[in-house]
Formats: structure tokens, sequence, C-alpha cells
């Protein structure tokens, strides 16, 4: 807290609103001084990283993502961020089993973006390999690229998993029986896609919790029972919320995050706590994470929030709602954007206003990943549902 307030203006403010004192923080107790703030959210959050630029001298890299708002967000690194971090993750990786004669491959669409702080921590485990791969449309290519690789473990995202599977089965290609483990980042996987990897690669399959606000949170233990959080980096709170006692959304509190520390920041996670001691023997409580708190979707690991992309449309002139429709084709992923016919003349300046806006989304089409199209409909079709502004994914 005393960090928060010498290097940034917000927070000083923040501070000063709540009538805490830099002597409060000194000398009180710190989780009541802590109870004491509001939470924060995406707005402050924008603020907060700009002012890191100013105040943190030891700055080495940024994480971006799409946000829930136009700008996205941006997280900086600090040198001592970057360390800490993937010595954290690394233990992590240690809690799945993986060890010195591992070989671990990261497989994404673009590895600069997340996967390469895996090999990183890979190296403090230490294994014995590990390595990104850049997979494209051509899925079957990066299958034949793994078969001679020959990993024992694989961390993916699991719609690239699932397209990895696919490619397999319509190509008749074997996946590298080598695999033991699957870690899966970015993404939820239903019950029927994990059993469908546990089959396909007799691999035991651990779910990867993380966010570009904080880099990683928690994993999955042997035990699989739910998401261990590790408390050694991060503060835990659950805001509940409705008629679900164990139900609610997450709040963190970073403890060693220099450059963009956060006190009591809404993830806009919705999570279930588990209740009870786990088998595993580790005293971190337990999560299910079910979701975001808006609308939103995940397309090969890159997020897509329909408030942001709506926020586009309309400043390049869209009049009326917007559905999102995404499904899958044999090749690549399709986004289809819905809006009312009296759009149409304005096609071209809608869909430039979308890949300007959303690197992420451009970087997929460019890729032949992601098909756009625009679908103009009668504006009485798009209100007939009493949500006329949603996403629907029948992937």
């Amino acid at each position: 807290m005393l960090h928060c307030r010498r290097y940034f203006p917000s927070y000083r403010r923040i501070f000063h609103d709540a009538g805490i004192t830099h002597h409060h923080i000194e000398s009180d107790d710190p989780l009541e001084v802590l109870r004491s703030l509001p939470v924060i959210g995406v707005d402050e959050l924008h603020r907060i990283s700009m002012e890191s630029v100013g105040g943190i001298d030891t700055i080495v890299d940024t994480e971006t993502s799409s946000g829930t708002t136009s700008g996205g967000k941006i997280r900086f690194i600090s040198y001592e961020d970057d360390a800490t971090e993937h010595r954290f993750l690394a233990g992590l990786l240690r809690t799945c089993g993986i060890g010195p004669d591992d070989r671990v491959a990261c497989l994404d669409t673009d590895p600069a973006a997340v996967m390469i702080s895996f090999p990183r921590a890979c190296e403090l485990v230490p294994t014995a390999e590990s390595y990104c791969v850049s997979t494209g449309a051509g899925f079957e290519r990066s299958l034949q690229l793994l078969s001679r690789l020959e990993p024992t473990a694989l961390v993916s995202v699991p719609s690239i998993i699932e397209r990895i599977l696919d490619a397999s089965r319509e190509s008749r290609s074997p996946i590298p029986d080598s695999i033991r483990r699957v870690i899966y980042i970015g993404e939820g996987m239903d019950a029927a896609l994990r059993r469908r990897v546990q089959v396909a690669l007799g691999a035991e399959v651990f779910s990867y919790y993380g966010s570009s606000e904080t880099s990683a949170l928690g994993i999955e233990c042997a035990a699989h029972a739910g998401i261990h959080l590790f408390g050694s980096r991060t503060l835990f709170e659950v805001e509940r919320g409705g008629n679900a006692p164990d139900h609610g959304e997450l709040i963190v509190t970073t403890l060693v995050q220099r450059a963009l520390p956060l006190l009591r920041y809404r993830l806009g996670d919705l999570v279930r706590l588990r209740p009870g001691a786990c088998v595993c023997g580790l005293d971190d409580p337990r999560i299910d994470v079910l979701g975001r708190s808006e609308m939103f979707a995940s397309i090969l690991g890159s997020k897509i929030h329909h408030h942001s992309i709506h926020e586009s449309l309309v400043r390049a002139g869209l009049s009326g709602p917007l559905q999102i429709v995404l499904k899958n084709e044999q090749v690549s992923e399709q986004m289809r954007l819905r809006v009312a016919d009296r759009n149409s003349h304005i096609e071209g300046r809608l869909l430039s206003a979308l890949l300007a806006d959303h690197q992420d989304v451009e970087f997929l089409h460019d890729s032949g990943l992601l098909d756009i199209r625009m679908e103009f409909r009668p504006v009485t079709d798009l209100l007939q549902d009493r949500k006329a502004n949603r996403i629907t994914d029948l992937r």
C-alpha cells in the first residue's frame, strides 16, 4: 500500500477519499486498512497502468489483452515482476507433476503473446526441453510437428487442442502417444472435451488460471477437484451475491506486483468456492471458474467482448443492435456480425473499424483462422428477442 501511494496518483486519490493517511498504512492493521478501500475496476486499471510508465523505472515488458471497454488492457511489467512471475509459474508446473524428464510443447496461434512465459518457467523447473509451437489454419501441420518433437506435456488453449484432435481424425494422423499431461489455459474446457482429450491422448488434464492483469493465479492439482488459488503473491476475496452463498465475483490484491499493483481489483470472473480440504494436501483454497460477468467469448484463446466490439462499430456509424454469432468451419472459425440492414452502405467502414480496434481479431483474420462477415437483417427481426445485443456461440 505504501508503494501504491508513493508511485501512483490514482491510489493517492483513492486513499485520500477513503480517509487513509500514510500514518494509518504504517500503524494500523493492514488487512483492516485494505478492507476500508473501495473495489476498483477497469476504469481505474487504465489510469494506474498509464501512471506506471512515469513512476516505475525498471519496466522491461508489457502484456496486453482485449478488454470490456475500448482500448483494451495494458500491464507494464517490471524486471522484478518478470523474475517473480516465472518463479511462481515454475512452482505451478511442479504442482502438475512437470519435472526434469519432461519435454513441454506450448502450442498457440501467436506464442509471443502468452506462451513465451511457459518455456522460461520450464527452465526454472527445470525440464529436459521446452519450446513454443505456432499454429496456423493448417492444424495438421502442427500435428506433424508435434509428432516429431514427441513432447511429454502440452500447454495450449482448449479450442486449439480441439482443432488438433479434429485434424488428427480427419487426416488419420496419430497424436503423439508421448503426451502424459495437458495443461489448458485461456478458456474453459467443458466435460465432454476434457473426456475426449483424456481418451484420445491418454493424458492427465490440468486447468491453469491467470489473467492479463496479474499473470498466474492458480492451477489444478493431481486430485482434479478445483483450481488452487495460491496466496503467496495475491490476496483473494469473493464478493458473494444472489442466492448462492458459495458463488461470487473474484477480487484480487497483488502482494509483489510492482509495475501494476492492484488493491481490491475486480477481475470480472465468477467463481464457485469448493468446501473442505483437498486430498492432495495443499492448504490453498479451491475454486471452480464459472465464467465472466459480462458478454464475452474466446476464439482460439483470444478474448472478444461484445461491449468493446459494439463500441468500435458505433464509433464507425453503426445504428441499432449487434448480434455476434460464432460458428466452426473445417478450416477456420466464423464470426457473423448481425446488424440492421440500414447499415449496409457502411459495411466496409464497420469491418475496418473492427480490425483496427481489435488486434487479436485482426491477427486471427489475417492468419486465415477467423472468417468475419456482416449479415444485414431487418431491425424488427433483431428486436424479436428480449436481449437484442448478444453473443451466440454455436461452436
